[in-house]
């Protein structure tokens, strides 16, 4: 859901200013998105092969956007790598993630749009039922294999006898989602503790050094 947010943002929003805006561009930007296209290693059309500005022809912001619509699958690569890179970033913190997720549960809340395959009989998400391994070892890293609430060890390596719980920070009871980015790692006693009552996670990151 995050990945797809940040792509789809990105892009209506680039298009459209492209679109909307065309003076605010010219050919220094054009050189600008080449260098981006090879630094990314992204195939694209040399801007000789739109023309070249006319005596009586174009101006920079018309063939800029020219330009653009020649070069538009190299923008979407350029905007899927620049996604992914984005989505790293935001997908280690969990502070976002809670607010990204509140603010995606009160949007489905407010409207009527889950698919009655995916719904439950009181109208929220389905339970999924089981977190993938890709997943849970995704979660897992990223937690550090402790629990994002009391920062107590899961790994198995100190203490054997703890529960790992892939939890939802927004609860499915509170318009929650199975997505990635709404998944925590939480020892026993923490999960029982938070249930399904409120939506909350840890801010407490172990240091790098």
């Amino acid at each position: 859901m995050l990945h797809f947010y940040i792509y789809n943002t990105l892009a209506v929003y680039k298009r459209r200013d492209f679109r909307k805006n065309p003076e605010s561009y010219d050919h220094r930007d054009i050189s600008q998105y080449e260098e981006a296209f090879r630094r990314y290693g992204i195939p694209f059309k040399e801007k000789a092969h739109v023309g070249r500005k006319r005596r009586n022809g174009l101006e920079d912001f018309e063939l800029f956007y020219r330009w653009f619509k020649v070069q538009e699958n190299s923008f979407e690569l350029l905007w899927e790598r620049i996604t992914e890179e984005v989505f790293h970033l935001l997908f280690a913190n969990r502070w976002f993630l809670l607010t990204f997720n509140t603010s995606l549960a009160t949007y489905l809340q407010d409207n009527d749009i889950i698919p009655c395959e995916y719904r439950s009989s009181d109208g929220t998400i389905k339970r999924q039922r089981s977190v993938p391994a890709w997943l849970r070892k995704a979660i897992y890293y990223r937690d550090h294999g402790r629990c994002v609430m009391c920062q107590r060890d899961l790994s198995g390596i100190l203490s054997t006898d703890r529960l790992l719980h892939y939890d939802h920070m927004v609860p499915l009871k509170l318009f929650g989602t199975n997505d990635p980015c709404n998944l925590q790692l939480l020892c026993d006693a923490c999960n029982s503790q938070k249930g399904g009552r409120r939506s909350t996670t840890g801010v407490r990151y172990p240091a790098w050094w």
